[in-house]
């Protein structure tokens, strides 16, 4: 593990060796003092040009999921899924939140982030973990995709005051 940063009791740190070919992802792992392990992930949508599947898709999403869940402390995947999470009845979706129920996850994100009007960026947590509060959609930028903005409640260590005792040598 390479540590990246430390700041007040907070550790970052950056390594992940989990192959994957049907999406994109970067973690990055907070210490304050409980491990959270965070994940940004891309799915790119399947087409003919790129040659990726749904099918392929759900294979190493679950395998990822799985090996999530042999990481010692606390979970959150974010990104751009490319899935309608508000199209419960699209067999793709359904999908995806069967397979999100099978690790004990939820999805977060409740309004639209996409331009035409489809919450195709998620949040994942495990309730369990109590660090999700809550997600809001910004309409602040001019893209296709808009930003998610989540409120975590994740815990800083507060340093105990050291108390000392000493002679004053001078007066010796």
């Amino acid at each position: 593990m390479i540590r990246d940063s430390v700041c007040d009791n907070i550790a970052v740190t950056s390594s992940f060796s989990f192959p994957h070919t049907t999406f994109e992802l970067a973690q990055l792992a907070l210490t304050a003092p409980e491990r959270v392990n965070l994940f940004c992930l891309y799915r790119p949508p399947p087409n003919n040009k790129n040659k990726l599947t749904d099918a392929a898709f759900f294979t190493e999403f679950a395998d990822f999921l799985e090996h999530c869940n042999s990481l010692r402390g606390k979970l959150m995947i974010a990104g751009d899924f490319n899935i309608h999470f508000d199209r419960p009845s699209n067999s793709i979706t359904a999908r995806a939140v069967d397979l999100l129920h099978t690790y004990s996850l939820t999805q977060g994100v409740l309004q639209p982030t996409h331009s035409r009007g489809h919450i195709l960026d998620w949040v994942v947590y495990r309730e369990s973990d109590s660090i999700f509060r809550s997600a809001s959609v910004s309409h602040a930028m001019s893209s296709d995709h808009l930003p998610v903005i989540c409120l975590l409640d994740i815990t800083k260590t507060r340093q105990r005051p050291v108390f000392r005792t000493s002679r004053n040598l001078g007066r010796i």
